[in-house]
């Protein structure tokens, strides 16, 4: 025991940290194939290639797109802090060059960019989903490319970025005197993503033969609900990472235990309440429901994760079901 506690104290905590972001960052890059089976199985058997290929290319599109100027935007130098000039985009680090002056030194900032990287291909995936069986290729890589490059990084340096312009993480030129606080990127990823999502759905219209001639929806072809519900299990798994690994350091696990711990009960509650819901207005309740009811209450736990505490973890994921059912 006492050899174990001298091996602990030797042993670099900026290793620890950065092998604490590579972990969190391979869970949250792991979210990409759910996001693929969810996306597959909800849709028709003759759109599959297209789903998945538009899945692969935003890990493409993405990884390149951040190394080039993504990661410079969100993490770069920004002298707001001092002179109460720009908060919005940083100045350095494009193509990772002089990248000491992004974010952590060393493998420490690599670690620091693969997981900034995993959040900025969720925020692009979102936009695939929402226009799945109506968008062409070139197009939707081309969004994909922007979001990546310019929309999420500006938005994720704005808010996160200590120099940002909502930024709680400072204590001077505070937005309205606090900044803003969010934890794992509710309002940075999933509302960025799906602001983008539904201004891509507007722009492609509803999908051929969506409606009947009175204008009442006609439920999609569903082609696998064993995939819809393996891809939702993926994507719940790899929401422990995305909220856990927000804490950003080992030397914060109980940050990282906790956000896991609510992030748990949001999800569960929702499952319930979506389920409540849909047996109360249609007496059934399918797997489909049930899948998007959980998606709603992750999503809506993200940005407070770290700081709520168990009941309004359980109170978020019951509001949110209902509301996902009645959308």
């Amino acid at each position: 025991r006492r050899r174990l506690d001298e091996l602990a104290g030797h042993i670099d905590e900026t290793v620890v940290d950065a092998f604490f972001l590579l972990v969190a960052a391979v869970g949250v890059f792991s979210m990409q194939q759910g996001f693929a089976m969810l996306e597959v199985g909800s849709c028709a058997k003759d759109h599959t290639k297209e789903i998945l290929l538009k899945n692969i290319m935003d890990i493409g599109i993405g990884a390149v797109s951040w190394w080039i100027v993504g990661h410079a935007i969100a993490n770069g130098d920004d002298g707001f802090r001092n002179s109460g000039v720009n908060g919005v985009f940083g100045t350095s680090g494009f193509g990772y060059i002089n990248a000491a002056t992004v974010g952590k030194p060393g493998f420490g900032g690599q670690a620091e960019w693969f997981f900034g990287l995993s959040f900025a291909a969720t925020s692009a995936t979102v936009v695939s989903g929402a226009i799945a069986e109506r968008c062409n290729m070139i197009p939707y890589f081309l969004l994909a490319c922007l979001l990546t490059s310019f929309v999420y990084p500006v938005v994720a340096h704005v808010a996160w970025h200590e120099s940002g312009r909502l930024s709680a993480y400072r204590d001077e030129r505070l937005a309205f005197g606090c900044g803003l606080l969010d934890f794992a990127g509710g309002g940075v990823v999933h509302l960025t993503g799906g602001v983008a999502a539904l201004a891509a759905a507007w722009s492609v219209g509803p999908r051929d033969n969506k409606y009947t001639s009175r204008g009442d929806p006609v439920p999609m072809r569903q082609q696998s609900v064993v995939l819809q519900v393996l891809g939702t299990l993926t994507l719940w798994l790899g929401w422990f990472a995305f909220n856990g690994g927000s804490a950003l350091s080992a030397s914060r696990a109980g940050i990282a235990a906790h956000a896991c711990f609510t992030t748990t009960l949001s999800g569960a509650a929702a499952c319930l309440s979506t389920g409540v819901f849909f047996y109360a207005t249609k007496r059934r309740v399918d797997p489909a429901a049930a899948c998007n009811g959980i998606l709603a209450g992750l999503v809506a736990i993200t940005p407070g994760c770290a700081t709520s505490n168990a009941l309004g973890a359980v109170l978020t994921g019951l509001v949110a079901g209902p509301l996902y059912g009645a959308s």
